[in-house]
């Protein structure tokens, strides 16, 4: 079994780095939002998961055109 607990703090290591040098609606940060819903996903901690993949979509939504697929 995969150590997730270590896979959440990297991530949320590389969201604090890119949190600091990066701008609040960099795609780079919307993807370590939705990286660390498909961790707190895959073991089952929905509410977690979904936390972080609707902050992820409010991102992609402000920095991706309207047709963008």
């Amino acid at each position: 079994m995969a150590d997730y607990s270590k896979t959440i703090e990297l991530y949320n290591k590389a969201l604090q780095i890119f949190e600091t040098h990066l701008p609040r609606n960099h795609p780079s940060i919307a993807t370590s939002y939705s990286n660390l819903g498909g961790v707190y996903y895959k073991i089952s901690d929905y509410p977690m998961a979904r936390k972080f993949y609707e902050t992820a979509h409010k991102i992609f939504e402000n920095v991706l055109l309207p047709n963008h697929t």
